[in-house]
């Protein structure tokens, strides 16, 4: 009886959810901050972990520093046409922080 009322609640919860624009809107920026933080965090730790003996907190607020986007209009198929290393290419970007670029893309 108890696994019926769970699931009924369960249905609710997710009818209203559903239903309702503004709660589901609220509810999807909330996980993905959630998802974003701790995929930061562990990105964060990957690096520390490679680097030695340096805290999470140092290697994140290191990253956030020299974070940088690029537009994708602003690139050529010359600029991607193949994996060596172009310094000029820096010049087509900008400083930006932590959750504000939509891709990663890497040569």
């Amino acid at each position: 009886l108890s696994c019926i009322v769970s699931w009924n609640a369960g249905l609710v919860l997710v009818v209203t959810w559903g239903s309702c624009p503004r709660l589901r809107c609220i509810c999807q920026k909330r996980l993905i901050n959630l998802f974003e933080r701790q995929s930061e965090a562990r990105a964060a730790a990957g690096v520390a972990g490679l680097i030695g003996n340096c805290p999470i907190q140092d290697v994140v607020a290191q990253a956030g520093s020299r974070f940088h986007t690029v537009k994708l209009a602003s690139l050529s198929f010359e600029d991607i046409k193949d994996n060596v290393p172009n310094p000029t290419l820096s010049s087509k970007t900008k400083l930006a922080s932590f959750g504000s670029c939509d891709a990663f893309v890497s040569h």
